[in-house]
């Protein structure tokens, strides 16, 4: 024993009883206790100080013995300095770790033993792992951050962080932190905008699922600090980013049941509208507003319809109110509502009249008013405004109750007096030329009107100054109605020349109405009609001219034959007119 304690003493080694050995140290504090080499304290600069672990190379590792290591040699350490080479051998599995130059151990902890990286690296996250009990994190104030980093393709590792993924495959894992895509997900691998959640996970009808607003009561809420919230754009140190716009918080109501707030709270003007339960949102005017009060109204943008579309009213009444022209329409002009006038049109966005159908043919058909097939019939409006069909044969024999209405026109005065026929000649190629109006009138509403005159007309003595060899003289008139009193052109007349009215003779055989038997007096009731149409949408005043046409009269005395309208003053004169059609 003693020769083995001097060899010790010489190398430099102390062995004590409770079997501790130091090397460089007579005191050791461990089994072996190596110290580095020091002089005076001061350690030794050209010292070799340190231990050399034994150098195998994995191709060495690999030819040893499959019952060279053991359990009993669990945890030795080696060294590998090289792993090339062919490896093969027959502890070839028990260096699959060992893939870089370094430290290993041996884990001969299972039945599989293997070489394991002795890595000073405590990156916990290099390697897949297991807990084998509760962890606590203590950040004591610190951050703990994840990040992406900046080199390396955040596209492939979208998914930064998962929690609750039951395996590889779980496309629903409880949350997921996507900071490539800047998302979070719950209940979904694959978020698909800021904060997606992904409901309806559950088997049972049990399961609670939504989203959970913050709670808070009104005073609760009134009592914030001022600036605990901000809108963009209200402070100047808000750039907008950091604005709480949008924020939302469920109140409900207090202890009481109530919704009080107090005026000397810090937040009172922002909470002002909160008055009963229910969804509130921070708004761009720093003032808490009920969610139910966002508009829903549609109508203020324009938009598609991506299917049909049906409206239940039930008992509810759905109105649209309007003020202008084409207020309301369908399809541009398939249906349009004037509300500025109170006017509908089909087939046109400018109606009218109340009712404007507008169409190339057959612009109105009414189902239920079909005319009966073995009569003709013609469609009336009864007492209570309906419309229906009758028999024509019906309508043309009840003139009581079916009677077309008659405008009658008024003779005001006989200013057709002495009227000389030779110089008021009506002439084709100016079928316009001298007029003589007569100061009779009619006032027509719109449509086409067939105007009828009946006129009784004298001769003067002079005319009547002729001999029975020229007998029978006559005169025809020519009557028409133009639209104003001063003359009659063709921009105003009511017709063409062809529709003038053709008068019956003014002058005929004659009579002797004086006892001495001198023809002194011939009168005659001359009559015809005239087309007349209004297409105006306000009443229009028609003014009644004369001319002669086709006489007959002895040349030597034509110049003095004078005829005299008599105006108001004769019963016989009537003008009335019929309406043909609306148009």
């Amino acid at each position: 024993m003693k020769k083995n304690l001097l060899t010790l003493a010489f190398l430099g080694f102390t062995y004590f009883a409770n079997a501790q050995v130091g090397i460089g140290t007579n005191t050791p504090q461990a089994t072996l206790d190596i110290k580095e080499k020091r002089t005076s304290n001061v350690n030794d600069v050209s010292a070799h100080d340190g231990i050399l672990i034994p150098k195998v190379t994995k191709a060495e590792l690999a030819l040893k013995d499959t019952n060279a290591y053991t359990s009993i040699q669990n945890g030795a350490i080696i060294y590998v300095p090289n792993i090339g080479g062919a490896i093969t051998g027959p502890s070839l599995a028990q260096v699959a770790n060992v893939d870089a130059i370094g430290f290993y151990y041996l884990d001969a902890s299972t039945s599989t033993i293997v070489w394991r990286k002795l890595d000073t690296n405590t990156n916990l996250y290099n390697v897949n792992g297991t807990l084998i009990e509760t962890r606590i994190v203590t950040q004591n104030g610190n951050t703990l951050m994840f990040t992406d980093g900046i080199a390396r393709d955040v596209t492939s590792k979208t998914n930064s962080i998962i929690f609750g993924q039951t395996s590889a495959t779980d496309a629903n894992p409880t949350m997921v932190l996507a900071s490539g895509a800047r998302k979070v997900g719950i209940n979904t691998k694959s978020p698909r905008v800021s904060f997606d959640i992904n409901g309806a996970l559950s088997a049972t009808s049990a399961a609670a699922e939504g989203l959970l607003i913050p709670k808070m009561t009104a005073s609760e809420l009134s009592k914030k600090e001022l600036n605990t919230y901000q809108a963009r754009g209200t402070h100047s140190n808000n750039t907008g980013q950091g604005s709480l716009e949008g924020t939302l918080v469920y109140i409900f109501p207090d202890s009481d049941n109530n919704f009080i707030i107090s005026p000397t709270d810090p937040s009172y003007t922002k909470v002002k509208e909160v008055t009963k339960e229910g969804l509130y949102y921070y708004g761009i005017d720093d003032k808490w507003h009920p969610v139910s009060s966002t508009s829903t109204n549609f109508y203020t943008a324009n938009g598609t319809l991506t299917g049909p579309r049906v409206v239940t009213q039930g008992t509810n009444t759905l109105a649209f109110t309007g003020t202008t022209t084409n207020a309301f329409s369908v399809d541009g002009t398939t249906f349009s509502v004037d509300a500025a006038n109170d006017r509908i049109g089909i087939g046109t966005n400018a109606p009218s009249n109340t009712l404007h159908v507008k169409a190339t043919s057959n612009p109105t058909k009414f189902e239920g008013l079909q005319e009966d097939t073995s009569v003709q019939s013609v469609i009336v409006t009864g007492t209570d405004g309906v419309l229906k069909t009758i028999p024509k044969s019906s309508l043309l024999n009840d003139v009581t109750n079916f009677t077309m209405p008659i405008i009658r026109g008024t003779f005001n005065s006989s200013l057709g007096t002495n009227i000389d026929i030779a110089t008021k000649q009506f002439t084709t190629a100016n079928p316009y030329a001298n007029p003589v109006p007569l100061d009779a009138t009619i006032n027509l509403p719109k449509g086409t009107w067939e105007v009828k005159v009946t006129m009784l007309m004298r001769g003067n003595n002079s005319i009547n100054n002729y001999s029975s060899s020229n007998r029978p003289a006559y005169i025809y008139t020519k009557f028409a109605f133009c639209t104003t009193a001063s003359g009659c052109t063709a921009a105003n007349g009511a017709g063409s020349s062809r529709n003038f009215l053709l008068a019956g003779t003014l002058i005929g055989a004659g009579s002797k109405i004086t006892p001495s038997g001198q023809i002194d007096e011939i009168f005659t009731l001359v009559n015809g009609s005239i087309i007349v149409k209004n297409s105006s949408e306000t009443n229009q005043t028609y003014y009644l001219y004369w001319w002669g046409a086709n006489t007959n009269i002895p040349t030597t005395t034509a110049n003095t034959y004078l005829i005299t309208s008599l105006g108001n003053n004769a019963g016989e004169n009537s003008i009335s007119a019929i309406r043909i059609t609306d148009m």
